[in-house]
């Protein structure tokens, strides 16, 4: 069970996400986000995160941009939030390790028959409205993985949702933004340790599938 903490902002969180055991963090740099942080504060993001993998978050930029921007922060994984073609979410595949978001509609069009080797990473399915940030249908998803790729779940997320959605989802990974933060959107260290400790002690005690 993997997990992964979007919209880190500040050294302070980066430091909190490396205490609590996170995997992944998300760095945006997608044009209207909330949690969108300029080059500078990225650099000091990453030199606190320790062994913490750091994901750079676009959505709908140029290439260009996506490439130059990534480049200069030495990432190395990046996630795409928007509607990027198909054939831009695979020349970005060819030069970094990339985490598509679908919503679970999206993901009923996802080939099963596509190899192991086919370039997307992970696939991210969020649940999310744009008007809400509410806990959704988990059981429209279900199970590890598609077309060999893990399956990351988000929307609605907190540290007690989770364990609802890791019991019906069964996901490889879940995602995190403001269910680990206050009403003025700061990051509350308790309530991320409890989700990561939740999220992983849920999955560890799911019974195996009936064959």
């Amino acid at each position: 069970m993997q997990v992964k903490l979007c919209g880190v902002t500040n050294p302070e969180e980066a430091r909190s996400a490396q205490a609590a055991g996170v995997d992944f963090v998300g760095l945006h740099f997608q044009a209207g986000s909330p949690w969108r942080i300029d080059l500078p504060t990225a650099q000091k993001i990453r030199l606190a995160l320790g062994q913490v993998m750091p994901v750079g978050v676009f959505a709908d930029q140029p290439m260009e941009e996506v490439v130059a921007t990534a480049s200069r922060l030495g990432l190395t994984w990046i996630q795409l939030n928007g509607d990027e073609s198909f054939e831009t979410a695979m020349a970005l595949a060819g030069r970094f390790t990339v985490v598509r978001r679908l919503t679970p509609v999206q993901l009923k069009t996802v080939d099963t028959r596509l190899p192991a080797r086919y370039a997307i990473a992970v696939y991210l399915v969020d649940g999310r409205t744009p008007a809400a940030d509410a806990p959704w249908a988990w059981h429209k998803v279900h199970g590890p993985t598609i077309s060999h790729r893990p399956i990351w779940l988000a929307g609605g997320l907190d540290p007690e949702t989770v364990i609802d959605a890791v019991t019906k989802a069964r996901p490889s990974g879940v995602d995190v933004t403001t269910g680990v933060r206050d009403g003025q959107g700061v990051l509350v260290p308790e309530r991320l340790q409890a989700f990561v400790a939740n999220a992983r002690a849920t999955w560890e005690a799911l019974p195996p599938e009936p064959t």
